[in-house]
């Protein structure tokens, strides 16, 4: 009994520390960027009745279309807080605090409570995973449909055919957020292969049934446009099959360098740290992201070594019935062979569920071989670093400046009368045309038409009495500079309002004078 309640007690202490850093200055630390603003205003699409899409996001530029499910599914959040990207950013950090507790349950079915607490610990106070858990955007379920395929191929491992439908409902989703989650296709083939005499026809139909009925979008997309999601598939495939340089792409020494930063990155990581340079979508920015140690990749990296050590060489008995985190491991290193475009460290978010059950079973395992104490002051370390790391991040070009700045141009524009103009690298695309919007003013024209005109309709005309202006310039980016200081003095001539929130340098512009 008393273990029981000592279990309760923990497991609630660290859903509490997972919903404290989760939801921790949720409105300050929002980030919305062009992949936010594009899936947002596919959404207001779909509740205003415009236009039901049957596909979803580009999958990483390869010209290949997701499903529309996880679009389906964001539309629910932006109906209950009425656009407000907030919205998304609460039901994020609430699948955070679910993702803490389903990988606890998944490392208790696996090893031991002791393990799967520990791995529910790491993940509620990681500054990786408390980072990608906050953000809304078709990434975000991909780590917690990780949990939920693992536990479902678990249960199958163990006779429930039952869990075949969870299993079917999982990688639907999966394949529907993010493209990386093929990385499953394999092992549930495999398993499928291994058990099939052991499912029933009820079960098996269900399965592929379900498969169907969430592919039947896109199929029917394909069917009305000439296969043009199929052909691109095929065209994909060629490329991989024939070791193709892509347009754009990553050797293989940089592919790995990504990859054993991202794993080091999920113990140790120094700061101080930006919050918009950690989202990962600016490749010029990349370089600013918070660095990790050569000690963190390398404990890691020996973590796995002794896990799969103790599996495969000491044939451990804890271990006999685990080969999913092999298997996992296995092709992620395949795909960093042959996968030659260019990856982000959110790609592998799929992975970190794994990372952190692996590594709490090697610290478990010598915490109870009397490195009780090094374990614990390690454990400590890790945590106090994490936690430091996240309670001392800044964010440049906030949500919160970004609403007190457009709240204050609004009211030297009326609605479809100004045009929106910015400037900038990266900045430039904060998810600004979206958010004038929302906020109640609806730009005539926009920088962002040539990008999202399809969504919301062509401009209604060529010239605007005034324009709402944005200096993004990033000091960490030099690219536009000097083409911001020779319009600064054509602008500064008709300027009638200007303020600075922050990194965000807003200016009213008087067309009429010019």
């Amino acid at each position: 009994m008393k273990r029981i309640k000592s279990g309760i007690i923990l497991i609630l202490i660290i859903l509490s520390l997972a919903i404290f850093f989760r939801f921790y200055k949720i409105h300050d630390f929002l980030f919305f960027g062009m992949d936010q603003e594009y899936e947002a205003l596919l959404v207001k699409n779909i509740l205003t009745g415009k236009h039901f899409p049957l596909i979803g996001v580009n999958a990483s530029d390869t010209g290949i279309y997701l499903g529309p499910i996880f679009i389906y599914i964001a539309a629910i959040p932006y109906f209950i807080f009425r656009g407000n990207p907030l919205g998304g950013a609460v039901i994020a950090s609430s699948l955070g605090v679910l993702t803490t507790f389903a990988l606890y349950k998944l490392g208790k079915e696996w090893f031991s409570e002791k393990v799967g607490l520990l791995a529910g610990f790491l993940w509620a106070i990681s500054f990786l995973s408390v980072h990608y858990d906050r953000q809304f955007w078709n990434p975000t379920p991909l780590s917690f449909l990780t949990i939920i395929i693992l536990y479902s191929l678990t249960m199958i491992h163990k006779k429930k055919e039952k869990y075949l439908i969870l299993l079917a409902i999982s990688i639907s989703i999966a394949f529907q957020s993010h493209l990386q989650s093929i990385i499953f296709l394999p092992i549930i083939i495999l398993y499928l292969i291994l058990f099939r005499k052991k499912f029933s026809k009820k079960y098996l139909f269900t399965f592929l049934l379900i498969l169907l009925l969430f592919q039947s979008p896109l199929i029917l997309f394909d069917i009305r446009h000439n296969f043009i999601n199929t052909k691109a598939i095929i065209s994909m495939l060629i490329s991989f099959l024939s070791f193709s340089n892509p347009a754009i792409g990553m050797n293989i020494f940089e592919r790995i360098s990504l990859f054993l930063n991202f794993i080091g990155r999920s113990i140790f990581i120094r700061g101080p740290i930006d919050l918009y340079t950690e989202n990962g979508q600016c490749i010029s920015l990349l370089s600013f992201k918070g660095k990790t140690s050569i000690l963190a990749v390398i404990a890691v990296l020996g973590s796995f070594i002794f896990y799969f050590y103790q599996q495969i060489v000491k044939k451990n008995k804890s271990l006999n019935d685990h080969s999913l985190p092999l298997s996992l491991t296995i092709i992620t290193i395949g795909s960093l062979v042959l996968y030659q475009r260019q990856v982000f460290e959110y790609y592998y978010l799929y992975f970190l569920p794994i990372l952190y059950l692996v590594l709490s079973w090697v610290l478990i395992y010598f915490m109870q071989r009397k490195g009780k104490l090094i374990i614990l002051f390690l454990i400590l370390i890790i945590a106090g670093n994490n936690i430091r790391i996240f309670l001392t991040a800044q964010m440049s070009y906030s949500f919160k400046e970004k609403e007190e700045a457009i709240n204050f141009s609004k009211n030297f524009v009326d609605n479809d009368n100004f045009s929106l103009e910015a400037i900038g690298d990266c900045s430039r695309f904060g998810g600004y045309r979206y958010l004038y919007e929302y906020f109640g003013r609806i730009p005539g024209s926009s920088y962002m038409d040539p990008y999202f005109s399809w969504i919301y309709g062509e401009k209604r005309q060529n010239k605007f009495p005034r324009s709402i202006f944005f200096s993004l310039i990033d000091d960490r980016e030099e690219k536009n500079f000097q083409k911001w200081q020779s319009q600064k003095t054509i602008l500064e001539k008709s300027v009638i309002q200007e303020r600075r929130f922050g990194k965000i340098h807003l200016l009213v512009i008087n067309n009429e004078n010019n």
